[in-house]
């Protein structure tokens, strides 16, 4: 049983869709590339390989758009192959004035030590992005993806935008990966939404789509109910005009000839 920590909650509709997204500070980890590791002389070889520090949500906010990616724990195949595939596309992501934070389950030593570690070998080794340490699971809890129940997060991934509101939340079995390409696509929407308040963006949309116009809700019945009177079922003949029997006659004569 899990005590949930004052000012946090576990109820979904908490953190809705264009919701305030809960505050955090947590202690996180950053790897170090060789040129910063010079002058460094640690007892221990894996701590030369990455910093440790303090992370809080306040300090992007009007700054960068967030994307945190929620998994159990570092040392497991599922949570460290979606890292790597978000570690590949970093780069899209920082076009889009966007950073990552990578949330896990377990100590800053369990991190530090899997960023020295090769790819090759399961590791993360050359990390563009920082991971942070949820032991006490005051995070997840904040987000409303560990119930008291369990004992670790689920593989989740939140959107943050630069005004601190969740835009876009997804949670998924550890056994099936996330959709990087679709993070990437609401990211796009979000930075194309930020100057045209008005628009709406439909399914599927892209840059250099057509958007919608909000406020068209009497127009869409209109365009609804014009498609219902196309597919109508047909009138019974006892209500035909002299126009409906002439048109019905018609008819008849063309599929004659037609035949």
């Amino acid at each position: 049983m899990i005590r949930v920590p004052k000012g946090f909650t576990t109820d979904p509709y908490f953190n809705a869709i264009g919701s305030k997204a809960p505050e955090f500070r947590a202690w996180g980890v950053v790897y170090l590339k060789r040129k910063e590791r010079r002058g460094l002389q640690k007892k221990v070889l894996y701590k030369q390989y990455a910093r440790r520090g303090r992370f809080q949500l306040s300090d992007y906010k009007r700054k960068k758009n967030l994307v945190l990616i929620f998994f159990p724990y570092n040392l497991d195949f599922d949570g460290n192959s979606q890292i790597l595939k978000f570690n590949e596309r970093y780069e899209e992501f920082r076009a889009l004035n966007t950073e990552i934070l990578a949330i896990g389950n377990d100590f800053c030593y369990v991190k530090r030590y899997n960023l020295s570690v090769s790819q090759k070998f399961g590791g993360l080794k050359g990390l563009k992005f920082p991971l942070i340490s949820d032991v006490w699971r005051t995070i997840s809890l904040g987000y409303g993806i560990i119930g008291t129940s369990y004992k670790s997060a689920q593989h989740s991934i939140f959107i943050i935008d630069k005004f601190g509101k969740i835009r876009y939340t997804a949670i998924y079995d550890a056994r099936i990966g996330a959709n990087i390409g679709e993070v990437l696509r609401i990211l796009k929407a979000v930075h194309y939404l930020y100057r045209r308040p008005v628009r709406v963006c439909p399914p599927e949309w892209k840059p250099g789509h057509e958007t919608g116009k909000l406020g068209t809700i009497d127009r869409s019945e209109a365009y609804f109910g014009h498609l219902e009177w196309l597919t109508r079922p047909p009138r019974s003949e006892k209500y035909d005009s002299y126009l409906d029997k002439l048109s019905r006659y018609t008819k008849k004569i063309k599929t004659k000839y037609e035949k």
